[in-house]
């Protein structure tokens, strides 16, 4: 059976916001200092990673430990970082960015395994249970997507 146009567009559009997603996911660009100003205390900011020129505890009494370059979130070898960890950077409204958008993705993978089982697998008696499977599973994620934009503002 011959696929239409707007069919292949729409898997190819699938295909895009998938890949953008995992992009934007996995990257530490979410928030970036500005090269100019050189005593910003931090570098890149992402989901799961943290880039810092020069920041340091703020509860430590001496400000004897300083953090600079890159590290992963949840790093346990790295001393004192998970006291920088609690007091700067897992904020509840960054929590809950990391919560909604990790579902977001999910649900965007789940959906686009779903679409290729409906284009190549799915016998045509059991299409419109499928699209209606379907169509939740990406309601879902545009909700979620959705309730991430709007807890930014």
């Amino acid at each position: 059976m011959a696929r239409s146009t707007v069919a292949i567009s729409g898997y190819v559009s699938l295909g895009i916001a998938v890949v953008l997603i995992v992009v934007a996911f996995s990257t530490p660009y979410w928030l970036e200092a500005d090269p100019r100003l050189p005593q910003m205390k931090f570098d890149k900011l992402g989901l799961w990673q943290q880039c810092f020129r020069s920041i340091y505890v703020p509860s430590d009494p001496f400000l004897g430990t300083y953090f600079t370059g890159c590290r992963w979130l949840f790093n346990p070898w790295t001393t004192d970082y998970d006291k920088l960890r609690e007091e700067l950077i897992l904020k509840p409204f960054f929590v809950s960015v990391q919560v909604f958008f990790t579902l977001c993705m999910i649900l965007s993978l789940v959906a686009c395994i779903m679409v290729f089982m409906y284009a190549f697998c799915v016998a045509y008696d059991r299409r419109v249970c499928m699209l209606r499977t379907l169509s939740g599973v990406l309601l879902a994620a545009g909700s979620l997507s959705l309730f991430f934009h709007s807890s930014l503002f």
